[in-house]
């Protein structure tokens, strides 16, 4: 047997032999497993395996036959699918021509199964003890090795250390994360999964030239391993090294052609390069690996859109929604496609099924403004610009807008009404603001964004999104925002006083909220200032809350939100307003324990997260505002306001080089964008 291949090998092995060493692939593929059955050809392992941030049922077979059943491999295939599992296949039989038509499983045979031994030294070691004599041919290259007979650990030891290291690395605490990692190391040295958290935990302390020495070193020492090019490929997408991260996606597919996500972000790198026909390419090779992703169909009318090919985006964009109807950035993304393609009409639809699900941001109600005046719909189009003002009082393109509907309304009539599935309302929010040129900027592949209007970084950036009511626990239709101004709830205010009284009528609540509407805070104010037993009714405690925080009495506003809170302790438009007055009045503790609490109803929300650093900034926790910001990159990379922050951040913390790469970028997207002058020792 001297010079026979693996699976010569292999096939030499009794059925208990083989057992064995598939219980040790199965570790070596770093599964948890859960059982074990052995049936005819097939030895089969299940249990889970990490993939992301969670893990996924996977299933591992040794298929001990001469000839691999297709038709086994389909019927399990459609399986898996249901279960939303992966699974790997080692056959002993001939290699198959129809091996990598599956999305959910990968099959190894012949001389890839030869690669797979030589790339991982445990299994070597093991098949000295375990081929009863066969010998294996050694790599020259190695690292760390184990000695002879040691086998591999117990994988419930092996998994209780990775378990242990993931909790600590959730909690933060990467020092002690990075130990239990090198223990696991020290119990099986190249393990795929230790050193990858290993790798994460350094990048998150900050400290991204170890890395990439630790990628380097593990790429270097295991080539083959498709997992360890795509994770190193991610880190260098957060430092921008796009060239390199291309480098370790070509290793990756060159492993395995069917790695999906590989092919996805690698187009993802092409199209920020604005190399449209690569990126193509890459999105319709992810495509053809899996079909019915609906992120990829989305990346790819992405792509089709910015050559021009509106008609075919569409028709992806179309294809995406009937895989998951509520993708958000598939129908802002489609939304937007529409109003390019003037046709106004759907452009507003698509918005509109936005709004039914997101009731966050004003920008996107401006845009269905917009494309419901183009449309023809003036009252419609004063809806939706009302609301934007609402939630944003100062958003200057919705005024102009509602000065616009209104003129052609006053004019022309409304010349058509859009004919909604539901009702002749919408409600919604957002993450696209200012005019449609300036929305279109900022499409990105996976996510749309937006350019917060900031003039400066030290300006808090304010986007109120709320879904609660503050008209008290029995209101269930009240309008939502933080400047919402409480439309409905004057409605559901009993008491109503005369004209002229110490106390606020429901009457002049309403009046108040026309004014603050019109952007007419100070008459608004004048009839706040001398009315008496504000904080007894919440929503009139809203209402002064927002006037005199416009006005810039913070402290008085506080007052009036902390009422509000007294009486309704989860109202999110009161804690938006209390952390707007915190953050003015220079309690950055406060407005950040605030945004962590909003951030659990609203956890994906970019704009709390980039309130947030401003908070952090301010409190000069530079290190904490960076990490945030970086968290937070993959969907803001087309934000002049990101960049500028993150230049700031990085010039604050002595990295200057990391600083002007920020700015550069910043001006790349914004080029009326004024940039600091960066000093080496004392940073902005």
């Amino acid at each position: 047997m001297q010079g026979a291949s693996v699976v010569e090998k292999l096939r030499a092995q009794s059925k208990k032999g083989l057992q064995r060493i598939a219980g040790k692939i199965a570790g070596v593929l770093g599964m948890r497993v859960e059982g074990t059955f052995t049936k005819g050809e097939y030895i089969e392992f299940t249990g889970r395996i990490s993939e992301g941030a969670g893990d996924i049922p996977f299933v591992f077979v040794l298929h001990t036959g001469t000839q691999l059943s297709k038709e086994f491999v389909d019927a399990f295939n459609s399986a898996l699918k249901k279960e939303n599992a992966r699974a790997v296949i080692f056959t002993l039989g001939k290699p198959v021509e129809w091996a990598e038509k599956y999305e959910n499983i990968e099959i190894y045979a012949g001389e890839k199964i030869d690669r797979f031994f030589e790339t991982h030294e445990e299994l070597q070691m093991e098949a000295g003890e375990q081929y009863a004599g066969l010998e294996m041919q050694v790599p020259t290259a190695k690292v760390v090795p184990q000695k002879p007979g040691s086998g591999l650990p117990s994988i419930d030891v092996l998994e209780k250390h990775m378990k242990s290291g993931m909790k600590l690395f959730e909690r933060k605490e990467y020092e002690k994360a990075i130990q239990i990692f090198d223990e696991a190391l020290q119990l099986k040295p190249n393990y795929d999964r230790a050193i990858i958290m290993k790798a994460r935990a350094y990048a998150a302390m900050g400290d991204m030239d170890t890395a990439i020495e630790i990628f380097r070193k593990a790429t270097a020492t295991q080539p083959d391993s498709y997992e360890l090019w795509y994770e190193f490929a991610d880190l260098l997408h957060a430092l921008e090294k796009y060239d390199d991260e291309l480098e370790c996606y070509a290793r990756a597919l060159e492993i395995n052609k069917r790695f999906d996500k590989a092919w996805n972000n690698m187009g993802i790198v092409y199209f920020l390069k604005e190399k449209y026909d690569d990126a193509r390419y890459c999105f319709e090779r992810a495509i053809k690996i899996k079909p019915d992703n609906p992120e990829y169909i989305n990346n790819l009318a992405t792509v089709l859109k910015k050559q021009g090919n509106l008609e075919e985006a569409i028709k992806h964009y179309q294809r995406a929604l009937e895989i998951l109807p509520d993708y958000m950035e598939v129908l802002l993304n489609m939304g937007m496609t529409y109003m390019e393609m003037k046709r106004h009409e759907d452009a507003y639809l698509a918005f509109a099924k936005y709004l039914e699900k997101n009731e966050v941001d004003a920008p996107v109600w401006h845009l269905a403004g917009v494309s419901a005046m183009n449309a023809g719909d003036y009252n419609r189009a004063i809806e939706c610009f009302e609301r934007a003002l609402k939630i944003r009082p100062d958003f200057r393109e919705a005024k102009e807008g509602l000065r616009e509907a209104k003129r052609k309304l006053t004019q022309k009539g409304d010349k058509h009404r859009i004919q909604m599935k539901k009702e002749d309302t919408i409600i919604g929010g957002g993450k696209i603001e200012g005019v449609v040129e300036e929305a279109e900027r900022k499409a990105t592949i996976a996510d749309i964004e937006v350019k917060e209007e900031t003039e400066h970084i030290e300006k808090p950036v304010v986007k109120n999104e709320v879904t609660e009511a503050s008209a008290g626990p029995a209101d269930t239709t009240a309008p939502k925002g933080l400047a919402a101004l409480v439309s409905a709830l004057a409605q559901n205010v009993e008491t109503r006083e005369e004209t002229g009284s110490a106390k606020l009528s429901a009457d002049e609540h309403i009046k108040i909220r026309t004014l603050i509407d019109e952007g007419n805070l100070n008459e608004a104010y004048k009839m706040l200032e001398n009315k008496s037993e504000l904080n007894e009714n919440p929503a009139f405690s809203l209402t002064a809350g927002i006037v005199y925080a416009g006005m810039g009495k913070y402290t008085e506003a506080l007052a009036f939100f902390d009422a509000v809170l007294s009486k309704q302790k989860n109202s999110i438009e009161a804690m938006m307003g209390k952390e707007l007055c915190a953050f003015y009045l220079k309690n950055y503790s406060m407005s950040v324990e605030l945004l962590e609490t909003i951030a659990q109803k609203y956890p994906d929300n970019l704009s709390l997260k980039l309130k947030k650093c401003l908070a952090l900034y301010a409190l000069q926790d530079y290190s904490a505002c960076l990490k945030e910001l970086k968290e937070s990159g993959k969907h803001l990379m087309y934000s002049d306001l990101y960049w500028y922050m993150m230049g700031n951040v990085e010039a604050k913390l002595g990295n200057m080089e990391s600083a002007s790469k920020c700015f550069e970028n910043a001006r790349k997207i914004n080029a009326k964008l004024k940039m600091p002058a960066l000093d080496a020792k004392q940073g902005t």
